[in-house]
């Protein structure tokens, strides 16, 4: 049985559950425009997925006529621990 590896929060984590907390859902571009618009996408994707992997963030996908797109949310763990 494979392990959960134990995340550190940094300070830029703190940052996305901020601006999460404060606009409820956002999509990886508006994270990276509004958060780190000097970072590389990959880095913030990577980043995204172990933060959802460690249940600080929830992942869902919205599918319209048009278009589909991922949307991010903090879990109840990220409230409980840093709101």
């Amino acid at each position: 049985m494979k392990r959960k590896k134990r995340i550190v929060i940094q300070p830029d984590d703190i940052k996305i559950f901020r601006y999460l907390h404060q606009y409820k859902v956002a999509s990886i571009k508006q994270i990276s425009h509004a958060l780190f618009p000097n970072k590389f996408l990959s880095t913030l994707l990577r980043r995204l997925a172990q933060l959802r992997r460690s249940g600080y963030l929830m992942k869902k996908s919205c599918y319209d006529e048009y278009w589909n797109c991922v949307v991010y949310s903090i879990t109840k763990k990220t409230l409980s621990e840093y709101f």
